[in-house]
């Protein structure tokens, strides 16, 4: 769903701070666990209700420093590094739980559902629908996260390489850590929700815009000695308009 818009950090704490994930199905932890994962991560939903334990906790439990997330398209594993607070501060909490319920085994899915199965994505898609209802958000899906992590992935990496802190593609680091195949694919998808459209168009012409804020007044108001020199430097900035 190239489509759905990313969070702001400001929505993401009220994302966190809602009813729906606070009380839904009566599990605020593992709402809160399944959202940290995804932000940090970049899971698809369904990569995310497929996760088993064994693929983010060692045999003693632990979390893991690298999660292993199965692509049902390419049949094969991508590791994602597990550095940051959000997982460390929400997992915990979810896995006491489960352990209480008795999912302790290593392949046991780390977000269960009914009759053996994991989590369905239908009900992460509910989770997080009624969440944006309650918030009022528009053009939001359970996709929002996972655009939200490519965003701040891209932007973090650009930022990096203009301090002179590192040398890399922000795209092939994308394609490595989110799955995508191609370049082109990354692209598009990082590409509507890094639109600057709107600040370029805001930013072009400085100095006229400048200009105009100081003589604005002037220009529609009644002629006096001062109006008319701030007129004639008008005047000569249309005369000069066509030096190249």
């Amino acid at each position: 769903m190239p489509g759905a818009k990313p969070y702001s950090e400001d929505q993401l704490i009220a994302m966190l701070s809602t009813r729906a994930m606070r009380y839904y199905a009566g599990s605020a932890c593992r709402n809160r666990a399944l959202f940290a994962i995804a932000l940090s991560c970049g899971c698809r939903v369904s990569e995310l209700v497929a996760i088993r334990r064994n693929d983010l906790l060692d045999e003693y439990g632990r979390i893991r420093s690298d999660l292993r997330i199965w692509q049902s398209k390419q049949k094969r594993y991508r590791v994602v590094p597990v550095a940051n607070p959000l997982v460390f501060r929400f997992l915990p909490e979810h896995l006491e739980q489960q352990d209480r319920l008795g999912y302790f085994r290593k392949d046991d899915w780390l977000f269960p559902g009914r009759n053996g199965n994991h989590l369905s994505v239908r009900t992460v898609n509910r989770i997080y629908g009624a969440a944006h209802r309650e918030l009022r958000l528009t053009g939001y899906s359970s996709h929002s996260t996972r655009k939200t992590w490519a965003v701040q992935i891209y932007t973090k990496i650009v930022e990096e390489n203009r301090r002179g802190r590192i040398a890399s593609d922000p795209f092939e680091k994308l394609c490595q850590l989110g799955g995508w195949e191609s370049y082109d694919a990354a692209r598009r998808y990082i590409a509507d929700a890094v639109d600057n459209r709107r600040a370029v168009q805001e930013a072009i012409y400085p100095r006229l815009n400048a200009f105009l804020d100081r003589v604005s007044d002037s220009l529609s108001s009644e002629p006096n000695e001062k109006n008319s020199q701030e007129r004639i430097q008008l005047n000569t900035i249309n005369a000069d308009g066509d030096q190249s």
